[in-house]
């Protein structure tokens, strides 16, 4: 496992430098990187608690970690709205996007 994550790291590395500058194109790695990377963080931590939390009240495994997961979920889409990561063209690529996206900017979560 520690092979194949340093060979995904090489790769991406190498892309950012050829992409830079053969494209002319440098991502920004407080965009690409950074803020998924702390919504991810995120995501775990609650996910952690919450299976914790749920586990203390709810029997069955199987439907902490269904609850788990979902609040896991929702905790990294509101992460990923609060610290600006997606933009309006990001949402292109979601179904019913430009409807998600005008109610989320209704609400001030994108701008």
């Amino acid at each position: 496992p520690i092979s194949t994550d340093i060979c995904y790291i090489v790769v991406v590395v190498m892309n950012f430098f050829f992409c830079a500058k053969y494209a002319g194109f440098a991502p920004s790695v407080r965009k690409v990187f950074l803020k998924p990377l702390i919504s991810s963080a995120l995501c775990g931590v609650s996910a952690v608690l919450a299976f914790t939390l749920l586990d203390k009240f709810i029997s069955s495994h199987f439907v902490t970690t269904v609850f788990s997961i979902a609040f896991a979920a929702v905790v990294y889409f509101v992460a990923i709205l609060l610290l600006g990561a997606l933009e309006k063209e990001d949402f292109d690529f979601i179904p019913k996007g430009k409807t998600l996206y005008r109610l989320l900017n209704k609400i001030k979560l994108v701008k």
